[in-house]
């Protein structure tokens, strides 16, 4: 877990000091396109990107269901540096818009605030990664969506548990201590 974690913070540190121009973009597109060829729903995904995609509307975008969120959430599970590395503009971007959104909520929250997130996952990769690693450090590679309130996180165990119920549910409690400061730009 430690290396893993320190692999994530470098590839993080690489992404926001590389300049990114406008034909990264498209370079991405053109990665994205094959995999997608017979996906009309994903082609329309693409296009939109292509066509309405601005740096302070990531957030929007790698919360939908569509092949951004899907490329994202899998090169940071499966470390694909060469996938990284095309898509580091839309990191970069992540990073900024999810600074700018720190600085204007910090204030709504106490010093110590608690969000939660719901996971499932296979018995076997939760054997590994949570039940054999008690008191061990847990490092995520990718970003995480939470909720203030527990219930959300909950409901969203209990539909992902209709569609695969030999999964493992698990509820993160986090605990946000907000007098502590990242120290990345």
């Amino acid at each position: 877990q430690i290396a893993m974690f320190t692999c994530i913070q470098l590839v993080k540190k690489i992404a926001l000091r590389i300049k990114f121009e406008s034909e990264h973009k498209d370079v991405f597109l053109d990665f994205c396109r094959p995999y997608y060829v017979s996906n009309e729903e994903q082609i329309q995904y693409l296009e939109d990107f292509e066509n309405n995609y601005r740096p302070k509307n990531v957030l929007w975008w790698i919360t939908k269901p569509c092949f951004l969120s899907k490329i994202l959430h899998r090169v940071l599970r499966t470390y694909e540096i060469d996938i990284i590395y095309k898509m580091g503009f839309i990191v970069r971007h992540i990073h900024t818009q999810l600074t700018l959104l720190h600085e204007n909520i910090f204030s709504l929250f106490t010093d110590r605030s608690i969000v939660y997130r719901g996971k499932t996952m296979p018995n076997d990769e939760f054997d590994i990664l949570i039940k054999n690693n008690c008191g061990g450090i847990l490092s995520f590679s990718n970003f995480l969506t939470a909720s203030i309130h527990k219930k959300d996180a909950m409901d969203f165990i209990q539909q992902r548990l209709i569609t695969h119920p030999k999964m493992a549910a698990i509820l993160f409690e986090i605990c946000l201590d907000l007098t502590i400061r990242s120290t990345a730009n």
